[in-house]
């Protein structure tokens, strides 16, 4: 937690990120697959530090210094879940989005070299959607599996829905 002037703690938009992220990486230690799919940015899981450092800082409203280094480093944390080898992970990203040089082109440059490596790995699977595919190009989505006794959630953060399926029960909520 900041402090303001004086000493006193400081609770902002930085806290209460970092708190969300927590949660939603608890979620993300119990799942068994993600499938992923981005129209117009690299996956946060995929994401290179300079790469996401670029994204933070172009965020309107803009939040201090402080608050994006903590956004950087929790989403740099979240890619810990990519060594569960027992977790499969499948990517469809838009091919926009690679071709957008997010943070320049060195920043760029490494971005795409990073996604080459962590597609090696034998439960990641990255897929190109081409350009002119019209296929998903409503938005982007994310989904995570959990094991069967906990339910499965998707988010659409951007749009604020939720879809929970649990056995035989599907509910959206808006």
């Amino acid at each position: 937690m900041r402090e303001a002037e004086g000493g006193a703690p400081v609770s902002g938009a930085g806290e209460r990120f970092v708190s969300r992220a927590r949660e939603y990486m608890a979620l993300e230690a119990e799942a068994i697959a993600f499938h992923w799919y981005e129209l117009s940015l690299i996956p946060g899981l995929l994401q290179t530090e300079d790469y996401a450092r670029a994204l933070l800082t172009s965020r309107y409203p803009p939040v201090d210094e402080e608050v994006v280094e903590e956004r950087v480093v929790t989403r740099l944390e979240r890619q810990a879940v990519l060594q569960k080898a027992t977790t499969v992970f499948s990517f469809v990203i838009h091919e926009l989005a690679l071709r957008t040089p997010v943070g320049g082109p060195e920043a760029m440059k490494a971005q795409l070299l990073h996604l080459l490596e962590v597609g090696k790995a034998r439960n990641v699977s990255l897929q190109v959607m081409p350009i002119g595919s019209t296929v998903g190009i409503d938005g982007s989505s994310r989904m995570r599996s959990a094991p069967m006794s906990r339910s499965n959630s998707s988010r659409r953060w951007w749009k604020s829905y939720e879809m929970r399926a649990d056995m035989a029960q599907v509910q959206l909520q808006r």
